[in-house]
């Protein structure tokens, strides 16, 4: 069942535990102990189940009647005293705030007509003396407020009583500070030894009166409360407060219906101060409910007594915490003097704006044209600052794009501060230097980030480590460029995307002011009903491999905090940074996604309590706050969950829209239109409708030219090479379609199933194959081939030979070998390539299998024919024709022939009965090529064919650009790569945004044009009813396929088969 969103949607930073943790030291007031001081919806308070304690005689019901009404009576009285106070206070200030201390001896006019007391502290040590004396003032307090115009009687009353409730806690006090002493003692003790139940009892009753008083004194004034509720909804609303303060100075709860908002907000204040300062006292005295021991407190002191300053010292210590105000400091990232001193390479920040902080290395121009044209739209008007590839690596129209937003001197509106960041990374072994980080994979290091005194970098102080963990390093660099109280969001720009301005409802210094020194941070959950830390195998993996299984076994249970939404004031944010690099430096947990591990660490141990810097931390359930974190859902799709409506809004569970969406393309449908949203922005950006500036850097023609900069793959032929490879025979007809097949070193009865069953149905297209050299041909194979040729206007299937060279290496890789081994050995193209004079050039390639190398063939085959024809891809030697398969193409799908991009058709193997996952070549090929983490994602995908393509020319130019690209990038040389590199490039988006190519249309097995059969061998196709009588194979409408693929893989079709190839080849000798 779903979880809805409680009454409350954040959580204090009081309150990240349930459960007391075990310890022989227990607190007065702890952080498990929460303060509700707004409660959002109706609050009625409920009375205990046992009721009010009654005396054991038989008058116990007047009793307790008699001191309920001396309990109303006195707090009628109390609250009088304390509102008239409170408003001759502000009236009288010329500050415009009021002081309670100052003015709680104030006496009401007369004409009041509720009585309220000052407050009273009772001390079990006073006796029964103190007690009569108090009851006998306040009826002499009654008696002369009845009276008009005797305030200064009444004053002096009153005044007396706070003289003997102060008297009262100085006395409190003094058994306090000698309990502290007697705790500090303690702690020279080599061993702390858990108390039993009985002992920890009498520890608790050993405690200053005031703290057990004061929890019973407290009960009762709710009981009050409770009372007054029974008869009237009038104060169902009203604060309270539900743990004692330590202090009576401060009323437990305010009447709702009679008091001014802004009385309202100092009683807020001075209950936030309350907290804070019971916060400060336990964490001196039991440091274990903090997650931090005895010995390491001590240590700390030690330290702090020769650090005291802000920037945490040389940072050798993981914390500091200074003698005078006891607050924690995490030490600097920038260790031994250094300071950071990398630049933005364009943009630049300004200091008093809100910003929004982001790592987008290695992006498609389509990822960064989602986040940032959808932040601009919600009116956002403050900085966005990101780290890019370096200038020379970054993909078409990006940097041309972000330069756009650059915003001169106070010039408003969206402004982009890009850093290109100079990374050194490593291969597994530590040592061997690597080309990228491999997705954040491998570890590496940052260059050029520090500097010493004379502004000259110094080496990287830190391990090589995933970018996810150095990029809090980055951030809080660029934090320090803000002011203390500029809000900042720290969030993954791949998967988040924008619908209202984040910083908009922000209630600007949170429970404060601009000249507070310290902040608040906003942390979001993940769901969780869909899974806990525990429930997760990454989050729990990466907390144990941090901190070890017994230290964040507690935190199991809790909701995964996502670290990468984050948000918070800048002075908050600055020191959950530092807190963050501290946090790799202790554990040196190297993991990708180590990051949430410290991120949830931080939080739940308390180690953002009592820090420098940070006032609070407000937790959000998933779905109630500003960021919604879809990323746990994907179970059941957001609709269904009430969280995305028919405009396809993103939603809290409250209905209301979701200012920011992260993690969005967990759910399909929301994925596919946010897919055509980035088309719909582009199509914006092509037309210069965004961004208009007067500046000339910035013209409309800039985003004109995006949509001719689409993500264009580089063309194979390198170093200005083009290709000059031409047919051996037979002429391309470029007006017609036509088919590619690689068709190397066969007998003849290959060639004549598959040509004779393509002429068959009609097409009139050109067939254009490689065939090895023409003294290496099979016995007939070329006078068949050359019998298809057709001249210049004839009509009719046409078939346009090459014969390529290869040469080929046996397993060492340096001596040639004969043939390609069936596509098992390594091989380079000979004379494909060409320089301006036509002259061959050296292969610019590595030696790779033919089916790699085929596609660079299939991409100089395809320049030679028009940009709408239509062109299939498909292995020649398991393939065979039943019906026209370019017989029903719409042409020009979706649109027409001045149309400058086509469509792509792919065709899935049957999902039912294999997996990319489920399969050990496919899985193997993509874990080769890309890593593990990388394609992972995909192992429950249908397996999409590499062999069996179609599309329009224009489409599948780019396409086949994208191959061959992908074994330069991956280096993967293994015999079936190119199917990983196929399936690859469409699963992770990787032919999206692409110039050429308007749709990839994938086609489930037997619904298309392409029937794969390959992987349905284990059970005969006619049981399935995919082949029927007279061995024609069908789709599973019935409809009759027009391309059989894979046909050999059934035993009865395959024998069919055979036959017919033996029977047409002995007819064509007869010929």
């Amino acid at each position: 069942m779903q979880r809805r969103p409680k009454a409350s949607s954040s959580r204090p930073i009081g309150s990240p535990s349930s459960s007391v943790p075990s310890s022989s030291y227990l607190p007065r007031y702890h952080q498990h102990a929460a303060v509700v001081t707004n409660p959002p919806t109706v609050r009625r308070l409920h009375s205990h189940p046992t009721g009010i304690i009654h005396r054991n005689n038989k008058n116990s019901s007047l009793f307790k009647n008699a001191l309920q009404l001396f309990i109303a009576l006195s707090f009628g009285f109390t609250c009088i005293v304390f509102y008239k106070s409170i408003s001759n206070g502000v009236s009288s200030s010329s500050s415009g705030s009021t002081h309670f201390t100052e003015d709680i001896g104030k006496v009401p006019s007369s004409s009041s007509s509720l009585r309220k007391y000052p407050p009273v502290t009772i001390s079990k040590d006073n006796g029964s003396n103190y007690q009569q004396n108090l009851t006998e003032e306040r009826q002499r307090l009654d008696k002369s407020l009845e009276k008009d115009g005797n305030d200064q009687s009444a004053l002096k009353i009153v005044q007396e009583i706070i003289k003997q409730d102060t008297q009262l806690q100085v006395q409190s006090q003094e058994k306090e500070n000698q309990y502290k002493s007697e705790e500090h003692e303690e702690l020279d003790r080599p061993l702390i030894v858990k108390r039993t139940t009985e002992e920890a009892n009498a520890y608790m009753n050993s405690q200053p009166s005031s703290s057990i008083r004061g929890e019973q004194l407290l009960k009762q004034k709710l009981m009050n409360l409770y009372e007054l509720q029974q008869k009237s909804d009038l104060e169902d609303t009203s604060p309270i407060v539900t743990r004692y303060l330590g202090t009576e100075d401060t009323p437990h709860w305010l009447p709702k219906s009679s008091t001014s908002d802004e009385i309202m907000k100092q009683w807020k204040e001075k209950v936030e101060k309350a907290k804070d300062e019971m916060r400060k006292l336990d964490r001196e005295l039991f440091p274990e409910l903090y997650g931090i021991s005895r010995t390491d407190e001590i240590e700390n002191d030690k330290v702090s007594a020769n650090n005291n300053n802000s920037d945490g010292g040389n940072g050798d210590n993981l914390t500091s915490m200074t003698k005078e105000t006891n607050v924690m400091i995490f030490p600097s990232p920038a260790k031994n003097g250094a300071h950071p001193i990398l630049e933005p390479t364009f943009g630049q920040h300004r200091s008093h704006v809100d910003a929004i902080f982001a790592l987008a290395e290695g992006y498609d121009l389509k990822i960064y044209v989602l986040f940032i044209e959808s932040l601009k739209e919600t009116g956002f008007h403050g900085d966005l600052v990101i780290s890019v590839s370096a200038l020379d690596q970054l993909k078409p129209g990006v940097e041309e794009y972000l330069r756009s937003f650059v915003k001169e001197d106070g010039e408003d509106g969206l402004n982009v501060v890009a850093y290109t960041v100079s990374w050194t990374c490593y291969e597994k072994d530590g040592v061997t230097e690597a080309k990228g980080a491999n997705e954040g994979v491998r570890k590496c290091q940052l260059n050029g980030m520090y500097g010493d005194e004379n502004n000259e970098p110094v080496e990287d102080p830190y391990e090589p480590r995933p970018v996810a963990t150095a990029r809090y390093e980055l951030y809080w660099a660029w934090s320090l460029k803000y002011d203390e109280h500029s809000w900042l969001m720290l969030i993954d720009s791949r998967d988040a995307y924008f619908q209202l301005n984040p910083f908009a409802t922000l209630e600007r210094y949170l429970d404060g002011g601009s000249d507070k020194s310290d902040g608040v941070l906003l942390f979001f959950e993940e769901n969780a009903e869909a899974s806990t830390i525990g429930q997760s195998s990454f989050n729990s993996r990466w907390l144990k491999e941090a901190y070890g299984q017994s230290a964040v076994e507690p935190y199991f249970d809790k909701p995964i905090i996502c670290s990468g939404s984050t948000m918070g004031e800048k002075v908050a944010i600055e020191s959950y940074l530092r807190g963050m690099v501290a946090q790799f430096e202790k554990t040196k947990c190297k993991s990708k996604g180590c990051d949430q591990g410290f991120h949830n660490y931080l939080y739940y141990s308390g180690g953002l309590q009592n820090v420098k810097g940070i006032r609070d931390v407000k937790v959000f359930e998933q779905g109630t706050g500003i960021i919604n974190n879809l990323g746990v859902l994907r179970s059941k799709p957001l609709k269904e969950r009430g969280l995305l409506d028919d405009q396809m809004r993103v939603l809290n569970w409250d209905k209301s829209i979701s200012p920011v969406a992260h993690q969005w393309d967990r759910d399909d449908e929301l994925n596919e239109y946010l897919k055509g949203v980035r088309k719909t922005l582009q199509s914006k950006l092509s037309n210069g409708s965004t961004n208009k500036t007067s500046s000339a850097r910035r013209s409309e023609d800039i985003h004109a030219s995006i949509l001719e900069n689409k993500h264009i793959y580089p063309l194979p032929a390198k170093n200005g090479a083009h290709p000059i490879l031409e047919p051996t025979f037979g002429q391309h007809r470029s007006h017609v379609d036509a088919i590619f097949a690689l068709a190397e070193g066969y007998d003849l009865k290959i060639y004549v199933l598959f040509i004779e069953s393509l002429r068959e149905t009609g097409f009139h297209g050109d067939l254009v194959i490689s065939v090895s050299a023409l003294d290496q041909l099979k016995p007939g194979v070329e006078e068949y081939l050359r019998s298809f040729v057709k001249e210049d206007g004839e009509d009719g299937l046409n078939v346009v030979a090459y014969t390529v060279s290869w040469t080929c290496y046996e397993k060492d890789g340096v001596t040639e070998a004969k043939g390609a081994n069936e596509g098992v050995r390594k091989c380079q193209l000979n004379g494909m390539y060409g320089d301006e004079n036509n002259e061959p050039v050296e292969d610019p390639y590595e030696p790779r299998p033919v089916a790699t190398a085929r596609y660079e063939l299939y991409w100089a085959w395809s320049l030679k024919y028009d940009e709408h024809s239509w062109l299939m891809l498909i292995d020649s030697r398991d393939a065979y024709f039943q019906l026209n398969p370019f017989g029903t193409l719409e042409r020009y799908l979706d649109g027409g022939s001045d149309k400058s991009d086509g469509v792509l058709l792919f065709f899935e193997e049957n999902a039912e009965a294999s997996t990319i996952g489920q399969s050990s070549f496919n899985s193997r090929w993509l874990k080769e090529a890309y890593g593990q983490s990388a394609v992972e994602p995909y192992f429950d995908k249908p397996i999409i064919c590499s062999g069996s393509t179609m599309g329009e020319k224009v489409a599948i130019e780019s396409y086949l650009r994208g191959m061959v690209a992908q074994f330069e990038k991956t280096k993967c040389k293994s015999k079936g790569c190119d199917q990983g590199f196929h399936n690859y490039l469409y699963y992770s988006g990787g032919l999206q945004n692409v110039k050429g190519i308007r749709d990839v249309k994938v086609f489930e097995q037997g619904t298309g044009i392409i029937n794969n059969l390959g992987v349905l061998r284990s059970k005969p196709l006619k049981e399935r009813g995919l082949l029927d009588d007279q061995m024609r194979v069908l789709n599973w409408d019935k409809s009759i396929s027009p391309v059989a693929h894979q046909w050999d893989r059934d035993d009865e079709l395959n024998k069919h088969l055979k036959g017919v190839r033996l029977q047409m080849t002995k007819q064509l000798r007869k010929r």
